[in-house]
């Protein structure tokens, strides 16, 4: 679920600041008991390796004073609140020929 700019249902803390999406795997990195950020964990590895810097604080990446733990709190609420959107959108969700879930939506658009 990508969040749109325009999107006020999805909170803000279960975005991601590097892909700008709903996170899947919550991380939190923590730099020297100070700085906190959470980001999705694959979108964090690939980061860490290519820059060796925290992507908002642009602090130095140490092993000594980096720590990344799960967040799972975060990952248990954004599981919750992507259950619960499901839910309240299963309706647009499904197709209106078979009723049943799309898996891979596509929309028709008829011109003159």
């Amino acid at each position: 679920m990508r969040k749109e700019l325009n999107d006020p249902e999805i909170p803000n803390n279960m975005i991601c600041l590097l892909t700008q999406n709903i996170m899947e795997d919550p991380v939190e990195l923590v730099i020297e008991d100070v700085f906190r950020n959470t980001y999705e964990r694959a979108a964090l590895s690939e980061w860490s390796l290519a820059h060796m810097v925290d992507p908002f604080f642009d602090i130095e990446l140490k092993t000594e004073s980096s720590i990344v733990m799960p967040a799972v709190n975060l990952g248990k609420a954004i599981g919750e609140f992507c259950e619960r959107w499901v839910v309240d959108n299963y309706q647009a969700l499904c197709c209106p020929l078979t009723k049943k879930l799309m898996e891979d939506p596509v929309e028709l658009r008829f011109t003159k």
